[in-house]
């Protein structure tokens, strides 16, 4: 029992911690497009993609900053449109090695793509460039004759007849003709570049940080709309302009660069020339091209608060030509490149047009420097805050924004987002409203809900009560409730990332954690071979920890799960349970608890290793500090897509002891989640997103190979 609950406990410790399922997609990688035969052969750029949960939330605007609505955002396999606001939230998106991705479409709009490094919470801000613009052409040509395309100075030349289909045929017709020039001295450059930190990739396949002077999209497609490309042997000549900012001691050559949409970075592809007052170069395939200086990466973080010292969430950090969007708790992180001094800035239109600007300089620092604590503090503005109180028992994610009245003109705040854990919420307005005025709470698949509020450019509080019933008959819901029949919660299980279920194992036990909108379920037998269809004495734990007013825990060791439906890919088992349930009174009462769950088998062991002396042959073993070796015997359990790995000792607490300290020199921290039952104890530790549990129990713990161990390792990386 005691190995079943700290594996169960280490589950649950890192879910709660990390927020976030590696859930990989059924494509699991993408196929960059053949590489061009350019004057330098660019690099190849592996891209694995796994979906993961991750909260992201933004907003798209047009270049005059009008809300753009039904906007097409896809990440990997998930799609989902802007609001008449131009908001969009997305509970899962694409992890392309390590970097996000996201594509913005609409029509009569330049598509963009933006990038970044990988993160469970973020926040973005995007422009997108309307057609027919200054800095744009559109305009048809024939194939079969020369053309320029010309944008405020910027020149692409396109040979004749050098245009091929997709399948490679030459193409011969009229060609539709769209093009954006973006020069850094656009106001909108750091929100309508793709990607959106300068990250690239050079010819001899090391990481730059980019100064960019200029860049440029090339669209050509057929009557049809079907995309046209240069064919084989075919080179474009581009004329880059020097932008006004720039035009002081422009170095002799620049290396051009593409953009891979698949994997979110800049790739070097030859150079151009500085003839005159333009930059000369030449491309074999259109995309988004850049002509930037590469330089090593620096990094800048810091924390925007007003003048009480409250965060400012979500509100946007310009650094010369990147930008970064604020957490919820105020903090950013931008990249620059070295040697190059700054100004971190959050501009006045940006902030309700407040004055003065507050910025801060930061000087040109080594590559590979991290310069900290850049905080700047911002006017105080009127703060609506508050709570938003779900009393069908449950927090639903909420976005949350007022609309009010300056001088007779309808204005709308930007939008601000519960807390996952408090719903919690805080959304600033401009310090000229008052008045009567709307907030608008849209729960998260809910409907929405509207609250009327007068403003007297003070802050004010407003807690709200929603009610968001789930209907407790559907599939892959659990509910809870009291033995007269009284619903005390239920919670939905999201069926693309359950996670089933009894399977047999060399461990002799099973563990199935299925997250839930609201909670984490954990299922476990230390019984059931996987033959029969139903189990007995199967373990039920479920935790919701999502509102200090809303806690529900519901535990039992003696449940019931009959398998409905089996397949390979598939299994659908109805789980009854009756046991104890706490509320966040403290108050314990009897419950039954039920649920039907289906999802796809994923809990297996790959057997075990013994007498392990190479500790870089672990998983685990590039991202925690080695510990002790030889390891007496490591066993490899499979589950969530992930491998976990547990590490069997013989030793004393002295022993585990010791690799505690190994881990608190190395940087790691000690978490609160400190677990102890009947002489066993378990530490758990964290660093970069990384947790590694450390169990000891003096009379052994029971390992695969039928021995016990007193000391067990669960590194969950």
């Amino acid at each position: 029992m005691k190995l079943r609950q700290h594996l169960y406990h280490c589950l649950l410790v890192a879910f709660m911690s990390l927020a976030t399922i590696a859930c990989n997609s059924d494509d699991d990688s993408s196929k960059n497009p053949e590489s061009p035969s350019n004057p330098e052969t660019p690099p190849s750029v592996k891209v694995e993609v796994t979906m993961k949960d991750a909260f992201v939330e933004g907003t798209v605007k047009d270049t005059s900053g009008n809300p753009l609505e039904a906007v097409t955002i896809t990440s990997g396999d998930i799609t989902t449109n802007t609001d008449k606001n131009g908001n969009f939230s997305m509970n899962k998106i694409a992890d392309a090695s390590g970097r996000f991705v996201l594509k913005f479409t609409k029509n009569g709009y330049f598509t963009i793509t933006r990038s970044g490094v990988f993160n469970e919470n973020l926040s973005m801000s995007v422009v997108m460039q309307p057609k027919g613009d200054s800095n744009t052409l559109s305009t048809t040509f024939s194939s079969t004759a020369d053309e320029t395309l010309e944008a405020e100075g910027m020149q692409v030349d396109i040979p004749a007849s050098s245009l091929v289909t997709p399948d490679g045929k030459e193409y011969t017709g009229t060609v539709q003709a769209d093009m954006l020039y973006l020069s850094p001295d656009n106001d909108n450059f750091t929100e309508m570049m793709p990607g959106g930190d300068l990250a690239a990739v050079r010819s001899d396949e090391s990481d730059a940080m980019l100064i960019s002077y200029g860049m440029v999209e090339v669209s050509l497609t057929d009557s049809d709309g079907n995309p046209l490309q240069l064919k084989e042997g075919e080179q474009s000549q581009m004329t880059f302009p020097i932008p006004e900012s720039m035009k002081s001691n422009p170095p002799a050559t620049i290396p051009l660069w593409y953009f891979d949409e698949n994997a979110g970075l800049w790739i070097e592809e030859g150079e151009a020339t500085l003839s005159g007052d333009v930059y000369v170069g030449n491309v074999n395939h259109f995309s988004w091209h850049n002509l930037d200086v590469p330089a090593e990466r620096v990094t800048i973080t810091g924390k925007v608060t007003d003048c009480k010292e409250r965060p400012v969430s979500r509100v946007l950090v310009t650094v010369e030509q990147t930008s970064a969007i604020t957490r919820s708790d105020g903090t950013y992180t931008v990249y620059v490149p070295e040697y190059t001094p700054v100004k971190v800035t959050v501009e006045s239109e940006d902030y309700y047009n407040y004055s003065p600007e507050a910025s801060a300089e930061v000087a040109g620092q080594p590559g590979g420097t991290t310069v900290r604590n850049v905080d700047l503090e911002l006017p105080c503005l009127p703060v609506i805050s508050g709570r938003v109180i779900n009393t069908a028992g449950s927090l639903v994610i909420s976005r949350i924004y007022c609309e009010y009245d300056i001088n007779g003109k309808s204005t709308t705040s930007d939008a601000a987002y519960t807390n996952a854990t408090t719903g919690e919420y805080s959304l600033r307005i401009s310090p000229e409203a008052s008045g009567p005025a709307i907030l608008y709470i849209e729960p998260s698949g809910g409907e929405t809900v509207t609250r009327g509020i007068f403003l007297y450019g003070e802050d004010l509080t407003v807690n709200i009560e929603i009610n968001q019933m789930i209907d407790e008959k559907a599939d892959n819901v659990v509910t809870i409730k009291d033995l007269d029949g009284n619903l005390l919660t239920a919670a939905t299980v999201d069926p693309a990332t359950a996670i089933l279920i009894l399977a047999p194992n060399a461990l002799a036990y099973t563990a199935t954690v299925q997250m839930c909108d609201e909670g984490t379920l954990i299922i476990g037998s230390e019984t059931y071979d996987g033959s029969s269809s139903s189990a007995e004495d199967v373990s039920v734990a479920f935790y919701s920890i999502t509102y200090p007013d809303n806690m529900h825990a519901f535990v039992c060791e003696t449940g019931h799960v009959d398998i409905i439906e089996r397949s390979e890919t598939e299994t659908i088992i109805l789980v009854t349970a009756d046991g104890k349930y706490t509320d966040a009174s403290g108050v314990e009462r009897d419950a039954v608890f039920t649920a039907t769950l289906s999802g796809k088998v994923s809990y297996s062991t790959d057997g075990v290793r013994t007498n392990v002396t190479d500790w870089s042959s672990l998983k685990c073993g590039a991202i925690v500090p080695q510990l002790k070796v030889p390891i007496d015997l490591v066993a490899v359990i499979n589950t969530m897509g992930m491998e976990i790995e547990t590490l069997y000792y013989n030793g004393t607490r002295a022993d585990a002891e010791a690799m505690q300290k190994i881990l608190l020199d190395n940087g790691w921290q000690e978490m609160s989640a400190d677990y102890t039952e009947s002489g066993f104890t378990v530490v758990y530790m964290n660093a970069n997103w990384a947790i590694v549990s450390i169990g000891y129990d003096e009379n052994g713990l029971e390992a695969p190979d039928g021995n016990r161990y007193p000391i067990s390792v669960v590194p969950m990386v």
